[in-house]
């Protein structure tokens, strides 16, 4: 017999546990098999977020089987939706974060098998998206989805505890975002003192001398909502003159107000190397042929396969845009330092993603070109 309470039962909270995300897990899993048509809804709602990717899949059956727990070699993903040819493996997380390797162990089952799989992960936030699923979601996207499904549907004797799942979501604050939001209540405290602890990082590193740029003089930078290295290229007639022709900063962006990337922080922070160039330039560089070759290489090199960088060109996609901050490549820092446990491993991994990004700008031919084009006297322009 499916029952609620016998599914529930094993993970009842007891002293120094409460297991909230097999809780939650266990009630949606056996929602979905008590209502088959909310099981069907959601199943053709993931459908429609993949299509037109790599990852797509059609979904035209109703021969559905939902459950937990399953054993891949002894590893257990949360959750399964199976039907002929088309296994959907979930892992949730509510505030948790995804131990090293969990999602390529369920990969590893499935391809060794020779299985049609996709890997579907829900978390509380986006920020805990990390190791590249087939699809990334949070709860309140799938609390809105059983929420529209309920508007449209017709009333059913399953509509009271669907009702019920959904208040157990928000009252875990996975509901819809609030404007004071319980992730930021929760890591409140932690976040304050991440700034410091960045610059601690930065400043360890840059003591070092272990990543540079030739004809570039560094420094720490802390202002202007991020915290990394700066360099400036020196001047060929006079060494002691350093300036953003152009500037290269490799680090950290924590508030994009002054760059005006917000938009690129909301899912989560950043590592970025950003490239600047001087005032005098705003009107001029963005028509040189140097620097559109620039664009097209940074974009060929992030999507070559395996490459985990992103290319953002700011000043072709932000409305509006800041000049002095045209070009990033971008990669999220909660995979920076996945895995990590120490400084010095977190320095080390800091180290090498710095310098993979600068290796990544400075083999750019055309780099080169924009260095020496914006070197030239401006009145040449």
């Amino acid at each position: 017999m499916d029952s609620l309470f016998t599914s529930l039962q094993k993970y009842r909270p007891r002293e120094k546990s409460n297991p909230i995300e097999n809780f939650v897990t266990e009630a949606f899993a056996w929602l979905l098999r008590k209502d088959v048509e909310l099981g069907l809804y959601l199943i053709r709602k993931i459908s429609e977020r993949t299509a037109g990717t790599s990852k797509e899949f059609s979904f035209d059956g109703d021969d559905v089987t939902w459950s937990t727990q399953e054993n891949y070699d002894g590893v257990f993903p949360d959750m399964e939706a199976k039907w002929p040819g088309m296994t959907l493996v979930f892992e949730h997380k509510v505030w948790s974060k995804l131990h090293t390797g969990q999602l390529n162990n369920y990969r590893n089952f499935h391809e060794k098998a020779g299985n049609n799989y996709r890997l579907i992960l829900i978390t509380g936030h986006h920020s805990q998206h990390g190791q590249k699923p087939d699809l990334a979601l949070c709860w309140h996207e799938v609390y809105l989805w059983i929420n529209s499904y309920i508007e449209a549907s017709t009333a059913n004797e399953s509509t009271w505890i669907i009702k019920d799942f959904l208040q157990l979501l928000k009252s875990e604050g996975l509901g819809p975002i609030a404007p004071i939001s319980h992730t930021a209540i929760w890591h409140y405290q932690e976040a304050i003192t991440l700034k410091n602890k960045l610059e601690d990082l930065v400043g360890k590193v840059h003591k070092q001398q272990l990543i540079l740029l030739d004809d570039y003089r560094s420094e720490i930078k802390t202002n202007e909502g991020v915290v990394g290295i700066q360099f400036n290229r020196i001047n060929s007639d006079n060494p002691d003159v350093v300036g953003w022709k152009p500037g290269v900063f490799v680090g950290f962006v924590l508030d994009g107000k002054d760059h005006l990337i917000g938009c690129r922080i909301k899912d989560g922070l950043k590592m970025i190397l950003n490239i600047s160039v001087s005032k005098k330039y705003h009107d001029h560089y963005f028509k040189w042929p140097e620097y559109n070759s620039l664009i097209k290489e940074l974009d060929i090199k992030t999507a070559c396969a395996g490459n985990k960088w992103t290319f953002y060109n700011h000043r072709a996609e932000a409305k509006p845009f800041n000049h002095w901050h045209p070009l990033y490549l971008e990669y999220p820092m909660i995979e920076v330092f996945q895995g990590t446990e120490i400084a010095e491993e977190q320095e080390v991994r800091f180290k090498e993603m710095a310098k993979e990004a600068l290796n990544m700008l400075t083999s750019c031919l055309s780099f080169k070109d924009f260095e020496r084009k914006l070197n030239e006297s401006v009145s040449t322009v």
